[in-house]
């Protein structure tokens, strides 16, 4: 007899990883909870992946870059599917892993997991390892390059300072906002 898959049981299953806003504007927030559930950890599988292509495929285009980068990336990474699962995939090999972009912005990331609140993310060997890697992103970031190629006229604009209408954005320079307090204050304040 097969089991029947329900969202209560699929909801009982399923590993919770949003982040508690730690940081509301410059108001530091209690951070006994820490930025991530309990063993949450940041993956860096796919981020070695990734700069290991990279490095290899050096002054090749663009284009064949990010297509030997994914190839690398779908040969080598590790996967997991859960039983229960009726669509598979993510971009981390663990149920509990996060991801994040380090060709699009390593220094957020960087400043998370050197900072109290996110120091549970990764060990002190896999941060070294995650600083290494960053080196060779360095300069050649999206981030980087958008900082480097878009005059101040046009960066006050990317990163919404001048209250642009739209959300246009490396996600790394939104900021979260907290939730549960606007729930409890509403946005009328």
């Amino acid at each position: 007899m097969t089991d029947i898959i329900t969202s209560d049981n699929i909801r009982e299953k399923l590993v919770l990883k949003t982040v508690h806003n730690i940081r509301n504007l410059k108001e530091k927030e209690d951070t006994t909870q820490g930025m991530y559930r309990e063993g949450i950890k940041l993956d860096l599988q796919r981020s070695i992946l990734l700069t290991e292509s990279y490095k290899e495929t050096e002054g090749q285009p663009m284009v064949l870059r990010r297509a030997k980068a994914m190839e690398h990336i779908l040969t080598g990474m590790g996967l997991y599917i859960q039983d229960w699962e009726l669509i598979v995939g993510n971009n981390v090999p663990t149920p509990q892993g996060l991801y994040f972009g380090i060709d699009m912005n390593y220094r957020s990331v960087q400043r998370v997991v050197h900072s109290e609140e996110g120091r549970s993310l990764l060990n002190d060997a896999e941060r070294a390892e995650l600083d290494e890697l960053i080196k060779y992103w360095k300069g050649k970031s999206m981030s980087d390059i958008q900082q480097n190629k878009f005059s101040e006229n046009i960066l006050k604009y990317w990163n919404m300072a001048e209250a642009s209408p739209g959300l246009w954005s490396h996600w790394s320079e939104l900021g979260i906002p907290n939730y549960e307090k606007i729930f409890k204050a509403g946005l009328k304040r």
